[in-house]
C-alpha cells in the first residue's frame, strides 16, 4: 500500500502507508514495521490481495505483534467501511494482551458503547509477542468464527457481509489515545510467518461449480478450488502491490 489517511482529530495525526516498510525475510515470511521519520512523522506498512471477488471462505495468518505500544496489527477482510471483517491487536494493550474482533456495520448499546453481538474486545491467555500465534476468521453466509491457535474464541450471527472484496494485513498508527495510542520513538515490527485462505470467488466462470455458489463450498471441494485456484496464492508476493 503507498497512500495516507489523513488524520481523523487534532489529537491524531496522518497515518501514512509507505511500500519501503513492508520487507520479505530471507529465510522466509514479511515484516510489517512502523518508523518514525526524521521529520516527526510516522510511516506504517499494509499489504492486500490483489482479488477484489473474494466472498466467503477460511482466513489465518501466523503473526508475532510488536511489544512496542502504540501500533495496531490487523488481519481483515475489506469491501468498504460498512463491509468488514476484522482481528486487530493493539501494542498498547498489555498484561493481559487483548485482540479485538468485530465486523462492520457495529451494532451500538443506548449508552453509545459497542455490542457485543458484533464487537469483542478478547483477552488472550498467550503473548503475542513472544512467539508466532494463528488468527483466523470463518466466513459464512450465517456467521463469522474466530480462531485463536485453533480454538474457537467468539461467533457473530448479525451485520454479516454478504459482497465481495480483499483479505488485508497492515500495521498501523494514528497516534489517537483512545485507539492505536501514542506510537514508540523505537521502530515497531510486525512478523507474518505465513497468509493461508480458501475462499469462493464472486466471479468465478469455471469448475469447480460451488465457486459459483453463493454458499460456501463443502470442505470436499476445497481440494478442488486449491487445484483450480492454485495459481490465486501459488506466491503469496504475486498477489500483493
Amino acid at each position: 500500500m503507498d497512500y495516507t489517511v489523513p488524520a481523523k482529530y487534532d489529537n491524531t495525526i496522518n497515518r501514512i502507508f509507505d511500500p519501503t516498510n513492508v520487507q520479505v525475510i530471507e529465510d522466509g515470511g514479511v515484516h510489517l514495521t512502523v518508523k518514525k521519520m526524521d521529520n516527526g512523522s510516522y510511516t506504517s506498512a499494509s499489504f492486500g490481495t490483489k482479488r477484489q471477488d473474494i466472498l466467503y471462505g477460511t482466513f489465518r495468518a501466523n503473526m508475532k505483534t510488536t511489544p512496542e505500544p502504540g501500533t495496531v496489527a490487523a488481519f481483515f477482510f475489506f469491501r468498504n467501511n460498512t463491509c468488514e471483517i476484522d482481528m486487530e491487536s493493539l501494542s498498547r494493550i498489555q498484561n493481559p494482551w487483548k485482540t479485538y474482533f468485530s465486523v462492520q456495520p457495529q451494532i451500538y448499546n443506548e449508552d453509545g458503547s459497542a455490542s457485543t453481538l458484533t464487537n469483542d474486545k478478547h483477552t488472550l491467555n498467550f503473548d503475542p509477542t513472544s512467539a508466532f500465534h494463528e488468527y483466523r476468521f470463518d466466513w459464512t453466509p450465517e456467521d463469522i468464527t474466530y480462531y485463536l491457535d485453533g480454538e474457537e474464541a467468539n461467533r457473530f450471527s448479525q451485520n454479516i457481509p454478504s459482497e465481495p472484496g480483499r483479505i488485508i494485513i497492515n500495521h498501523w498508527t494514528d497516534g489517537n489515545p483512545n485507539f492505536s495510542g501514542l506510537p514508540s520513538v523505537q521502530d515497531a515490527t510486525l512478523s507474518i510467518a505465513n497468509l493461508t485462505v480458501f475462499f469462493n470467488s464472486s466471479e468465478a466462470t469455471g469448475p469447480p461449480p460451488c465457486q459459483r455458489s453463493t454458499k460456501p463450498c463443502s470442505i470436499a471441494g476445497i481440494l478442488k478450488i486449491i487445484l483450480f485456484l492454485c495459481t490465486v496464492f501459488q506466491s503469496l508476493f504475486n498477489n500483493i502491490f
